[in-house]
């Protein structure tokens, strides 16, 4: 199954209130010819991690021209610049994610179908260009962290790790719990829709609770053996007791450990109650737990893509006649025009991002 940082490690490791994301610029440069043939420049920049998971990023193998350079610099951090070319001849269906041909979760990444054409009138050419970021659904789960963090639990999750008391820091954990807790339950309910969108209400119901039933009761939480639980201790406080005993290196795994064994029980009592409740078989599990695995992974791209900075200029033929751009160039050197778009992944996060421009070349079509 694809992994994910969870905020018990977060809340010893970074910024507790936010959940990670990357940081990568994604520059593109893309040219409509006046035969409508195109050309794609890609320059991209940040964290090499940030090309290695995620959102599918360009390779040699979906463009023409591809370099890739990686420098580790003085702090440690390593950076990585992608650059890279592809031409489309008139006509051609232009990209509209960066997905291997036989790539399985090519519908995961980042959609954003492009479109070049043309209209003529008497009276010349429009050259249109289209392109659409496809939302990504986020406030289904980003909903519940927002109602659980609200008030003075928020301003505890704002402090510094460093300055947290024992008391807040449980305090913390128990609430990230819940958001966590929340978060599962909506996954499994969307892969429960794609695989088995027939299956009664009551049942899907009952499986819901078995897994939150993890969270709620406290007896059913604990590791007991490695966290030294007495009958009257109370499991978020011997977690942080715990963890916070050990050495820097080694209290970030242990609250990761930990994170990982309860996300792993609570789906397995969801499972079990498939199983039990609504007679799963062991084929029908593995169809479950595949949509599972693609639903939070599909969760895991838009908020790695959160921090990703686009920026997207498109060249067109003669003079702009219409766009919803924000920066213009009206005449450049080759007599064409430019328009450009800025935004972060947060952008189409439940909404579609729509880059639009028209221009005009004057002159009879010869075609008329």
């Amino acid at each position: 199954m694809t992994t994910f940082r969870s905020p018990l490690t977060l809340l010893c490791s970074a910024a507790v209130l936010l959940p990670a994301v990357g940081c990568l610029k994604r520059k593109e440069t893309i040219t409509v010819r006046p035969d409508t043939s195109v050309d794609i420049k890609l320059d991209y920049e940040g964290g090499a991690d940030e090309f290695e998971n995620g959102d599918a990023m360009p390779t040699a193998s979906v463009t023409d021209s591809f370099t890739s350079k990686t420098e580790v610099e003085d702090n440690g951090d390593v950076t990585r610049t992608v650059n890279a070319q592809q031409h489309f001849e008139p006509g051609a269906d232009l990209p509209s994610n960066f997905a291997l041909v036989a790539d399985p979760n090519a519908d995961l990444y980042v959609q954003f179908p492009t479109r070049v054409w043309t209209e003529r009138t008497r009276e010349g050419t429009y050259y249109n260009f289209s392109r659409t970021y496809v939302a990504r659904p986020w406030a289904n789960v980003d909903y519940w962290q927002q109602l659980v963090m609200e008030g003075d639990i928020k301003k505890i999750a704002e402090k510094p790790v460093d300055k947290l008391t024992t008391e807040e820091r449980i305090k913390l954990i128990e609430n990230f719990a819940t958001i966590e807790a929340l978060k599962q339950a909506e996954f499994a309910k969307e892969a429960l829709r794609d695989c088995a969108p027939d299956l009664p209400q009551r049942l899907r119901l009952i499986a819901r609770q078995n897994l939150l039933n993890v969270f709620i009761a406290d007896e059913m939480l604990p590791n007991r053996e490695s966290l030294n639980i007495v009958d009257n201790d109370k499991y978020f406080e011997a977690l942080v007791n715990r963890c916070d005993a050990l050495a820097d290196d080694q209290r970030d795994g242990c609250f990761s450990a930990e994170a990982d064994r309860v996300l792993s029980i609570s789906l397995d009592a969801f499972v079990r109650s498939l199983r039990e409740d609504a007679g799963f078989t062991d084929r029908d599990v593995d169809t479950f737990l595949a949509s599972y695995d693609r639903v939070k992974q599909r969760y895991d791209i838009t908020n790695q893509i959160g921090g990703h900075a686009w920026e997207i200029c498109v060249n067109l033929p003669g003079r702009l006649a219409a766009h919803n751009g924000e920066n213009v160039t009206l005449k450049m050197k080759d007599g064409g025009c430019q328009v450009c778009w800025s935004f972060d992944g947060k952008a189409i996060r439940d909404r579609d991002v729509d880059l639009m421009a028209t221009s005009f070349v004057p002159g009879a079509d010869q075609n008329r």
